[in-house]
């Protein structure tokens, strides 16, 4: 596999915790600037990796919560 190592850390990050009381903790991608959320018509959501489109080494629904991640970017709502 191409691209950045599984379980290694980039840089160290403190972990967001989810937005909305009651929801699933989704790890790192609560406050990635790849996240983009994906929801379905039974209430679900998904959290797709946008960086999947250009680099095979991430997949586009990464299991959750994501711990641990090289593509890692905080989004500059969540830099405060």
């Amino acid at each position: 596999m191409r691209g950045p190592e599984r379980g290694t850390l980039r840089a160290v990050a403190q972990l967001p915790v989810s937005p909305v009381p009651g929801r699933p903790y989704g790890g790192l991608c609560e406050a990635c600037v790849h996240r983009r959320e994906v929801p379905n018509t039974r209430g679900s959501r998904f959290l797709l990796c946008q960086r999947s489109r250009w680099d095979p080494a991430y997949p586009r629904y990464p299991r959750l919560p994501v711990e641990r991640c090289n593509g890692f970017a905080r989004s500059a709502a969540e830099a405060g």
